[in-house]
């Protein structure tokens, strides 16, 4: 309860969802751990679009919250996530998404300003990183199941 209290008050600090008094919908909400110990908030919806934002609620142990953004656990999201990314990224050299972002290069020299040109245009949507789950500068990742080593020149 105590971890779904933090994830609630931080959501509802950063805008993402507000405390309403009464709502006619009213999902049950599914608690899933995350790695680093915090939890997701998980609904599933079966059709969300604008019209019907109202079905989008959710309701804890402290009420019930309307959602203003697309939730974790919506069978829709990773595709749609996806699409949005690729929309955004589309003109950034070396740059390479599927649900996590790759950025490369030849080498460092030339990473760097592909990583600056993808960092400035997620800042531009107002789209935020984890920074636990970033890693900078890698000679080797693990992608999809995938080992790639990036050779130096």
């Amino acid at each position: 309860m105590k971890k779904v209290d933090a994830e609630l008050d931080t959501l509802e600090a950063e805008g993402v969802l507000t405390k309403v008094e009464t709502s006619d919908w009213g999902s049950p909400l599914i608690v899933i751990p995350k790695s680093d110990g915090g939890v997701h908030l998980c609904v599933d919806y079966k059709v969300v679009d604008e019209q019907s934002n109202q079905i989008q609620t959710i309701s804890p142990h402290r009420g019930t919250y309307r959602l203003h953004l697309l939730s974790f656990g919506i069978k829709t999201t990773p595709p749609e996530f996806n699409t949005i990314i690729d929309q955004i990224l589309h003109d950034i050299p070396k740059t390479v998404s599927y649900f996590d972002i790759i950025v490369h290069g030849s080498t460092r020299e030339e990473c760097q300003p592909n990583l600056i040109a993808c960092l400035g245009q997620l800042q531009k949507f107002d789209l935020h990183l984890n920074q636990q789950k970033c890693s900078l500068f890698q000679d080797q990742i693990e992608y999809l199941c995938h080992v790639i080593e990036f050779y130096k020149i």
